[in-house]
Protein backbone atom coordinates (compact mmCIF):
# COMPACT_ATOMS: atom_id res chain seq x y z
CA UNK A 1 0.00 0.00 0.00
CA UNK A 2 1.08 3.64 -0.79
CA UNK A 3 1.65 5.96 2.36
CA UNK A 4 2.99 9.09 2.56
CA UNK A 5 6.06 9.53 5.33
CA UNK A 6 8.31 12.80 5.67
CA UNK A 7 11.73 13.19 6.15
CA UNK A 8 13.79 14.37 9.10
CA UNK A 9 13.66 17.43 7.95
CA UNK A 10 10.08 18.44 8.41
CA UNK A 11 10.66 16.66 12.24
CA UNK A 12 13.43 18.96 12.79
CA UNK A 13 11.33 22.01 11.47
CA UNK A 14 8.28 21.04 14.06
CA UNK A 15 11.21 20.88 16.86
CA UNK A 16 12.02 23.85 16.06
CA UNK A 17 8.70 25.63 15.94
CA UNK A 18 9.21 25.47 20.18
CA UNK A 19 12.29 27.39 20.70
CA UNK A 20 12.75 30.60 21.29
CA UNK A 21 14.29 31.48 17.70
CA UNK A 22 10.45 31.04 16.83
CA UNK A 23 8.95 33.65 19.53
CA UNK A 24 8.59 36.13 16.73
CA UNK A 25 7.29 35.39 13.24
CA UNK A 26 7.67 35.97 10.13
CA UNK A 27 7.82 39.75 9.19
CA UNK A 28 6.18 41.84 5.85
CA UNK A 29 6.60 44.79 5.29
CA UNK A 30 5.40 46.73 2.09
CA UNK A 31 7.49 48.92 0.50
CA UNK A 32 4.89 51.27 -1.19
CA UNK A 33 5.73 55.04 -0.98
CA UNK A 34 8.56 57.37 -0.49
CA UNK A 35 10.77 56.39 -2.82
CA UNK A 36 12.76 58.36 -5.20
CA UNK A 37 13.47 58.26 -9.22
CA UNK A 38 15.15 59.54 -11.82
CA UNK A 39 15.00 58.89 -15.50
CA UNK A 40 18.75 59.07 -16.16
CA UNK A 41 22.06 57.31 -15.10
CA UNK A 42 23.92 59.45 -12.74
CA UNK A 43 27.24 58.34 -11.64
CA UNK A 44 27.33 56.98 -8.04
CA UNK A 45 23.65 56.36 -7.25
CA UNK A 46 23.95 53.47 -5.69
CA UNK A 47 26.02 55.28 -2.47
CA UNK A 48 24.19 55.53 0.94
CA UNK A 49 25.10 59.10 0.88
CA UNK A 50 24.44 60.07 -2.47
CA UNK A 51 22.06 63.35 -2.58
CA UNK A 52 18.72 62.04 -4.10
CA UNK A 53 16.99 65.28 -2.68
CA UNK A 54 16.25 66.60 -6.61
CA UNK A 55 14.65 63.02 -7.83
CA UNK A 56 10.72 62.95 -8.05
CA UNK A 57 9.12 61.11 -4.92
CA UNK A 58 6.81 58.10 -6.63
CA UNK A 59 4.90 55.08 -5.19
CA UNK A 60 5.70 52.12 -6.04
CA UNK A 61 4.26 49.84 -8.68
CA UNK A 62 5.61 52.35 -10.62
CA UNK A 63 5.98 52.25 -14.60
CA UNK A 64 7.64 55.74 -16.10
CA UNK A 65 7.67 54.73 -19.18
CA UNK A 66 3.69 55.25 -19.59
CA UNK A 67 4.07 58.73 -19.31
CA UNK A 68 5.55 59.04 -22.85
CA UNK A 69 6.13 60.70 -25.13
CA UNK A 70 4.85 58.60 -28.01
CA UNK A 71 7.35 58.57 -30.57
CA UNK A 72 7.19 56.80 -34.00
CA UNK A 73 10.91 56.71 -34.07
CA UNK A 74 11.42 55.35 -30.20
CA UNK A 75 13.99 52.62 -30.17
CA UNK A 76 11.36 50.08 -28.90
CA UNK A 77 9.23 50.62 -32.21
CA UNK A 78 6.02 49.38 -32.58
CA UNK A 79 6.20 46.29 -30.37
CA UNK A 80 6.86 48.45 -27.34
CA UNK A 81 3.47 50.97 -28.39
CA UNK A 82 6.53 53.55 -29.43
CA UNK A 83 7.37 54.40 -25.99
CA UNK A 84 10.55 55.34 -24.17
CA UNK A 85 13.01 53.21 -23.24
CA UNK A 86 16.38 53.84 -21.03
CA UNK A 87 18.22 53.46 -17.64
CA UNK A 88 16.16 54.77 -14.48
CA UNK A 89 17.09 55.07 -10.60
CA UNK A 90 15.04 54.25 -7.76
CA UNK A 91 16.25 55.01 -4.18
CA UNK A 92 14.54 54.62 -0.90
CA UNK A 93 15.19 55.21 2.83
CA UNK A 94 14.89 52.03 4.63
CA UNK A 95 14.58 52.82 9.14
CA UNK A 96 15.51 49.46 10.71
CA UNK A 97 18.04 48.40 13.31
CA UNK A 98 18.87 44.57 12.73
CA UNK A 99 17.80 42.27 15.66
CA UNK A 100 20.18 39.85 16.77
CA UNK A 101 18.96 35.96 15.19
CA UNK A 102 16.58 37.80 13.05
CA UNK A 103 17.34 38.05 8.97
CA UNK A 104 16.41 40.42 6.29
CA UNK A 105 15.38 39.98 2.73
CA UNK A 106 14.01 42.51 0.43
CA UNK A 107 11.89 41.33 -2.20
CA UNK A 108 10.71 42.30 -5.82
CA UNK A 109 8.20 40.95 -8.08
CA UNK A 110 9.44 42.79 -11.04
CA UNK A 111 11.58 45.00 -12.16
CA UNK A 112 11.73 45.89 -15.71
CA UNK A 113 14.44 45.44 -16.78
CA UNK A 114 18.22 44.41 -16.41
CA UNK A 115 18.11 45.51 -12.71
CA UNK A 116 20.50 46.32 -10.05
CA UNK A 117 20.37 46.57 -6.21
CA UNK A 118 22.33 47.82 -4.24
CA UNK A 119 22.17 48.28 -0.04
CA UNK A 120 24.20 50.90 1.60
CA UNK A 121 26.24 50.93 -1.03
CA UNK A 122 26.78 47.17 -1.43
CA UNK A 123 25.71 44.94 -4.45
CA UNK A 124 23.25 42.72 -3.65
CA UNK A 125 21.61 41.29 -6.71
CA UNK A 126 21.20 41.08 -10.53
CA UNK A 127 18.61 40.33 -12.84
CA UNK A 128 18.49 40.55 -16.83
CA UNK A 129 15.01 39.41 -17.44
CA UNK A 130 12.45 42.02 -16.43
CA UNK A 131 9.42 39.42 -16.00
CA UNK A 132 11.27 37.04 -13.22
CA UNK A 133 10.93 38.08 -9.31
CA UNK A 134 13.85 38.50 -7.23
CA UNK A 135 14.92 38.30 -3.60
CA UNK A 136 18.27 38.79 -1.77
CA UNK A 137 19.31 38.94 1.72
CA UNK A 138 20.44 41.89 3.09
CA UNK A 139 20.99 41.20 6.70
CA UNK A 140 25.11 41.78 6.83
CA UNK A 141 24.80 45.21 4.74
CA UNK A 142 22.37 46.36 7.21
CA UNK A 143 23.60 49.56 9.48
CA UNK A 144 22.94 49.05 13.41
CA UNK A 145 21.45 52.68 13.50
CA UNK A 146 18.81 52.01 11.11
CA UNK A 147 19.64 54.26 8.53
CA UNK A 148 19.51 52.25 5.76
CA UNK A 149 19.34 53.40 1.50
CA UNK A 150 18.18 50.61 -0.71
CA UNK A 151 19.21 51.95 -4.70
CA UNK A 152 17.90 50.27 -8.17
CA UNK A 153 19.43 50.50 -11.76
CA UNK A 154 16.80 49.30 -14.27
CA UNK A 155 17.76 49.57 -17.88
CA UNK A 156 15.48 48.81 -20.77
CA UNK A 157 17.72 50.47 -23.14
CA UNK A 158 18.64 47.21 -24.87
CA UNK A 159 15.03 47.43 -26.58
CA UNK A 160 12.75 45.98 -28.30
CA UNK A 161 13.04 42.84 -25.69
CA UNK A 162 9.34 41.42 -25.76
CA UNK A 163 6.74 41.33 -28.53
CA UNK A 164 4.36 43.64 -26.43
CA UNK A 165 4.83 46.73 -24.27
CA UNK A 166 7.00 46.04 -21.28
CA UNK A 167 7.06 49.08 -19.33
CA UNK A 168 9.81 50.58 -17.29
CA UNK A 169 11.10 50.66 -13.86
CA UNK A 170 10.01 48.61 -10.58
CA UNK A 171 6.11 47.80 -12.17
CA UNK A 172 5.54 45.35 -9.41
CA UNK A 173 5.35 45.48 -5.56
CA UNK A 174 8.25 45.50 -3.27
CA UNK A 175 8.43 44.08 0.02
CA UNK A 176 10.47 43.67 3.05
CA UNK A 177 10.81 40.42 4.67
CA UNK A 178 12.36 39.45 8.04
CA UNK A 179 12.74 35.97 9.09
CA UNK A 180 14.46 34.01 12.20
CA UNK A 181 17.37 32.66 11.44
CA UNK A 182 15.60 29.11 11.16
CA UNK A 183 13.29 29.53 8.08
CA UNK A 184 12.24 28.37 5.35
CA UNK A 185 13.74 29.46 2.42
CA UNK A 186 12.23 30.89 -0.99
CA UNK A 187 11.49 28.08 -3.47
CA UNK A 188 12.30 25.44 -0.64
CA UNK A 189 11.33 21.78 -2.14
CA UNK A 190 8.59 20.05 -0.26
CA UNK A 191 10.08 17.96 3.12
CA UNK A 192 7.84 14.95 2.52
CA UNK A 193 7.38 12.75 -0.44
CA UNK A 194 5.41 9.61 -1.49
CA UNK A 195 6.58 6.49 -1.33
CA UNK A 196 5.58 2.85 -1.61
CA UNK A 197 5.57 0.01 1.07
CA UNK A 198 4.70 -3.55 -0.38
CA UNK A 199 2.67 -5.46 2.16
CA UNK A 200 4.82 -9.58 2.93
CA UNK A 201 3.01 -11.62 0.92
Amino acid sequence: MRVRSCSVLALSFSLALSTSAWAVPRVTVPLFDDWRFIQADPAGAEAADFNDSAWTRVSTPHDWAIAGPVDPKAKAGGENGFFPTGVAWYRKALDVKPRAGRRYFVEFDGIMERSGIWVNGRHVGYRPMGYVSQRHEITRHLRADGKNVIAVRADTSAAPSSRWYNGSGIYRHVRLIETSDVHIPQGAPSSCRRSRRLARP
